[in-house]
């Protein structure tokens, strides 16, 4: 069928006119499809302000760092401003008291050199009148001849002569002695170096103080680093969002418009409109014979979902454990499977609606869909797979070993509601539920990704420090052959649920969707006897898990088989 025929009605124009009664079915159907446009908008408002929470807390904290940066850089100045002061001080009185000793020692050797010239001028006194006796010797021994009576006399001045300057020797010997010259330097030096030490050891005082200071400062820069790689990453999610939002209200908008002016002029106008919406405009459509009769069937996946639904390489064919699963199912089945791709957390809302205006719905979404009252209208199959909710960590990173590891760090996650839950009775908090009784971890912030091209970049390039994960979406890639990260991520052991996680196939919850849904779990039941299921496990999740849940164990009674089946039943029926 073409895109611009009606889902289940008659193709080309209005048609003759039918029963008013028939406008009730097919207003429902436009207020159904309002009502769709109006959910998904809610949704992705939802997610937008857990996105916008996320910046405006990393904001909070960003401005708490600056003011704490500003108030280090603050109290480095004073540091540094008592250090020149201090040191100024410190280096006035030490050369003062160094100045002091050294006068002193001036004055000391001084005093012994004026102690020294005076012994000096003595000897040179005594020198003379020894010259002078020697002289007068030399006279008289001209005079005496033989008899040399004389010089018994000059003998004895001689005599006296040589004590005087012996004595005076002593005592020049005396005077020049620099003993105590010598300890006063060396006191003078041993109190230089004491001062000097004391002002090295307030130096170095103070210089921890700034290092410290310092220290901080760089902490505090290494959180504004680490918010705004938080804010990189939520801004363009919360723009995304805002043009989903945008795109959305104005189709909204528009079919309300073309409703309302459809209504007054009957059944056939209202028709055109539903089916240029794509919306049912037949009570009786019947969504696996519509399957059937087109040979396709349209399913919802993500296309960024490494080991679920993702490309080896740009412009390949789509893989995975969610591929592999609806491969064979369409195969099963008897038709071709066209995949619609689209971000995870809104796949579901195109069983109601198309991608854009024009775009028939999908028939139905396998994509890592965990059961939950979250998404509006739909119905769920049994389980097809069972999985663990895993930690992982960039590759030895030894500070994360478990959940214990998580305080005070950024962890990432996917933006899905049974992420949010299990990590919260984990025991895990962060901004959006912080006041949650039984914390046991508190983050720095929760990161959820809308975007699962990112979801393991963001962990090999430090945007997080770890992320939780369902395991298939994290096993290939830290261990596939062909993957880019492997080597770089490690899946730590256990599970951070208290059971298996599971993933189910979700279809619209209407009665038109009930043999399809019933096809759906016709086909579990019998794919789980086959070995080339257990083959598809072990690929792309090294194992296979058991488990037992499915969606009626879920809180919000949500739909499944029997529930639609209750709506298909004719009126009346028990």
């Amino acid at each position: 069928m073409r895109d611009d025929e009606a889902i289940g009605g008659a193709t080309g124009g209005a048609g003759p006119a039918a029963p008013a009664d028939n406008l009730g079915p097919m207003g429902a159907s436009g207020l159904h499809g309002l009502e769709s446009l109006q959910h998904a908008i809610g949704r992705a408002l939802e997610a937008q302000a857990l996105a916008l929470g996320e910046i405006a807390e990393r904001s909070a904290r960003m401005n708490q760092s600056l003011e704490k940066s500003a108030a280090e850089v603050a109290a480095s100045g004073t540091i540094a401003n008592d250090l020149r002061r201090t040191l100024a001080a410190e280096m006035d009185r030490a050369v003062g008291a160094i100045k002091a000793e050294l006068d002193a020692v001036v004055n000391g050797i001084e005093e012994k050199a004026g102690a020294a010239i005076t012994v000096l001028r003595e000897i040179e006194s005594i020198a003379k009148s020894v010259n002078l006796l020697a002289l007068n010797a030399t006279i008289e021994a001209a005079h005496a001849g033989e008899h040399g009576k004389g010089f018994g006399v000059v003998a004895a001045e001689v005599r006296n002569l040589a004590q005087r300057t012996l004595q005076s020797a002593k005592e020049a010997g005396k005077s020049i002695d620099l003993s105590d010259i010598q300890r006063r330097v060396a006191e003078t030096a041993g109190a230089a170096d004491r001062l000097l030490q004391t002002l090295s050891g307030q130096l170095v005082q103070s210089l921890d103080g700034l290092s410290g200071n310092f220290a901080a400062l760089d902490g505090q820069i290494d959180d504004l680093k680490a918010n705004n790689r938080v804010i990189a990453v939520a801004v363009p999610q919360a723009a995304a969002r805002n043009d989903n939002v945008i795109a959305k209200a104005h189709w909204s908008l528009e079919l309300a418009r073309e409703l309302a002016r459809a209504l007054p002029s009957g059944e056939g106008a209202v028709r055109t409109v539903l089916r240029r919406h794509q919306l049912p405009d037949d009570p009786a459509f019947d969504r696996l014979a519509d399957i059937q009769r087109r040979g396709t069937i349209r399913i919802a996946v993500e296309p960024a979902f490494v080991g679920l639904s993702f490309r080896l390489r740009p412009g390949g064919p789509l893989t995975g454990l969610d591929i592999d699963y609806a491969t064979a199912f369409a195969q099963w089945l008897g038709v071709k499977p066209e995949f619609v791709e689209y971000p995870w957390d809104q796949c579901t809302e195109l069983l109601h609606l198309g991608p854009k205006l024009g775009e028939r719905p999908v028939d139905l979404v396998w994509s890592a869909l965990p059961p939950n009252a979250a998404y509006h209208a739909v119905a769920f199959s049994e389980a097809y797979t069972y999985l663990n909710y895993i930690l992982a960590r960039r590759a030895g990173d030894a500070r994360i070993n478990g959940i214990g590891d998580l305080d005070g760090k950024v962890l990432g996650c996917i933006n899905d509601p049974g992420a949010f839950a299990t990590l919260e009775a984990a025991g895990i908090r962060w901004g959006a539920n912080a006041d949650v009784a039984g914390g046991r971890v508190r983050l720095a912030n929760l990161i959820a990704y809308s975007d699962q091209s990112q979801i393991h970049d963001c962990l090999v390039d430090g945007q997080v420090d770890a992320f939780a994960v369902d395991q298939p979406i994290y096993h290939w890639a830290a261990t596939g052959a062909e993957s880019r990260w492997r080597g770089k991520l490690e899946v730590l052991p256990g599970n951070l649920a208290a059971a298996p996680w599971y993933y189910s196939v979700g279809v619209a919850a209407a009665k038109s969707s009930h043999r399809l849904l019933a096809k759906v779990n016709e086909f579990i039941t019998w794919f789980a006897t086959q070995p080339a299921r257990a083959t598809l496990e072990r690929k792309w999740q090294g194992e296979s898990v058991s488990g037992t849940a499915s969606y009626r164990d879920e809180a919000g009674d949500l739909m499944g088989e029997a529930e639609l089946a209750a709506l298909a039943a004719p009126v009346g029926d028990a």
